[in-house]
């Protein structure tokens, strides 16, 4: 078995997919100053479910330039609910940009996750592992230090959510 790990340094984050999500996490933490990263993805290049899926007609259901990030505005040019292969030139361009392909596991499927312990207050360490093989063990802060680096509060309960009653 091999193990990479990165027990002792500065905390390391594992990002599971290279879809919208995972790309949209990795350009967040580099924006944040954090370089420790790795995206695990499955396939043979980014994408998620619009590099799987090929099917004919397949697409987006809501405008392009609605279908984006907004640190990085998207508009379609050909037409006003983007294609597959759009869609995937888009999050290809995301990552070359963002310089997120140094990154990147490609072929990397996880198998399985198992919280290992907590290492110190605000650190808690997780084994990531692959079919075959443990790749690391990544230390993440708690999520009550990024909640206040973006808005501030200290750690605790979000607030509420208010919901408006029915014929208000």
């Amino acid at each position: 078995m091999t193990t990479m790990s990165w027990a002792g340094r500065t905390p390391t984050v594992a990002i599971v997919g290279s879809g919208f999500a995972g790309l949209g996490m990795a350009v967040q933490l580099k924006q944040a100053g954090v370089e420790s990263f790795t995206i695990l993805e499955k396939g043979a290049e980014v994408g998620g479910v619009w590099r799987d899926n090929t099917y004919p007609g397949c697409g987006g259901d809501v405008p392009s330039h609605l279908y984006s990030y907004s640190f990085e505005k998207y508009r379609s040019t050909s037409q006003r609910y983007p294609a597959q292969r759009e869609i995937l030139g888009y999050l290809q361009r995301v990552a070359e940009k963002y310089g997120l392909r140094r990154h990147l596991g490609l072929n990397c499927e996880v198998a399985s996750t198992r919280y290992e312990a907590r290492v110190a207050a605000t650190y808690h360490e997780w084994s990531v592992r692959g079919r075959e093989s443990q790749w690391c063990t990544a230390v993440r802060a708690k999520n009550s230090a990024a909640r206040r680096a973006r808005t501030g509060r200290r750690a605790g309960r979000l607030p509420p959510v208010r919901r408006r009653r029915a014929g208000r």
